[in-house]
């Protein structure tokens, strides 16, 4: 069955239904009366059926229009919905939004982000995943993941970046190790030690700058890249969990990676600090309004946290 009636009649029914007073209903709706009741009656002749009881003393709805009533309310409570959702969805309020992560930056910023996107976003649906620096920003162009946040990221053409902060590097050393008495370790004091460090083929930006602030160890080939890799790094690492023990090597991270350093080891600053950037990835084209909000949320976190 086609039916040619619109909004406004609905509307006038759905007022009128509730008032049970045309007066009324027609200044609500900021209309004669005359044009109220045409409306209703071409309402009522497009149904088929009578929506109310007219007599000179009151106005009562039918049991068809009490029926009607149901259903016309419920179609502008969803619509309110609707309009207020397409609204949140728009200022990234609602939605999904998927980020994938690296392992230093989950024990970095990133929760402290996840904090505050969780309370001043509480409707928007966030997926976090975590992976190496190549696999996140592969991701993100790729179109598998919104943003990413990650160390030293290297972008392509596909994508755009911004440097969120950028915190020191330090150094893991064996307690048996001269270096673990120092409360401060100057680079020259490591150049006698082997450097170990990620693989530049997962995390190829951060390699670089690890090798751009330890260029003497790379020069010298004094440098190891992690064989074994999870989340505990070079503790999970036969050999560089060895040589470091036996204080014959160093380990390059940030001592945020570590509240609860293993037993038997030591973080320290080194100076002078080489300074790695915590960045955020996503695609060039078609950014939903949900990575705007987070992006402008994860700044806001990123510059309260390096003023305290």
């Amino acid at each position: 069955m086609t039916v040619r009636f619109d909004m406004r009649h609905l509307r006038a029914f759905a007022v009128t239904a509730e008032q049970l007073h045309f007066t009324r209903a027609a200044t609500t709706l900021h209309m004669t009366q005359q044009s109220l009741s045409t409306q209703i009656r071409q309402l009522e002749n497009e149904l088929g059926v009578e929506l109310f009881i007219r007599t000179t003393r009151k106005v009562e709805l039918t049991a068809a229009g009490a029926k009607f009533y149901e259903y016309v309310r419920d179609i502008f409570a969803r619509l309110d919905a609707a309009v207020e959702d397409t609204r949140r969805i728009a200022s990234g309020e609602r939605g999904r939004l998927r980020i994938g992560y690296t392992p230093t930056v989950g024990k970095g910023v990133l929760p402290e982000i996840m904090v505050e996107v969780h309370r001043r976003l509480p409707d928007l649906h966030v997926v976090t995943v975590e992976g190496w620096t190549r696999d996140v920003t592969s991701a993100v162009a790729e179109g598998r993941l919104d943003v990413g946040v990650a160390r030293c990221a290297v972008l392509t053409p596909a994508l755009e970046g911004i440097t969120l902060m950028h915190e020191p590097l330090g150094a893991v050393v064996g307690v048996g190790s001269p270096l673990s008495n120092l409360d401060v370790i100057p680079v020259d004091e490591l150049l006698g030690y082997l450097l170990i460090t990620l693989p530049r083929d997962l995390s190829p930006g951060f390699y670089d700058r690890v090798i751009a602030s330890f260029p003497m160890h790379a020069a010298e080939g004094r440098v190891h890249e992690l064989q074994q890799l999870g989340h505990d790094t070079f503790f999970g690492d036969t050999f560089a969990h060895a040589e470091i023990l036996a204080g014959n090597a160093f380990f390059v991270t940030f001592e945020r990676h570590y509240p609860r350093m293993f037993e038997g080891f030591v973080w320290r600053p080194v100076s002078p600090p080489p300074l790695v950037g915590t960045d955020l990835v996503f695609s060039r084209e078609g950014r939903s309004p949900s990575v705007d909000s987070f992006l402008e949320i994860a700044t806001e976190v990123a510059k309260r946290r390096q003023r305290t």
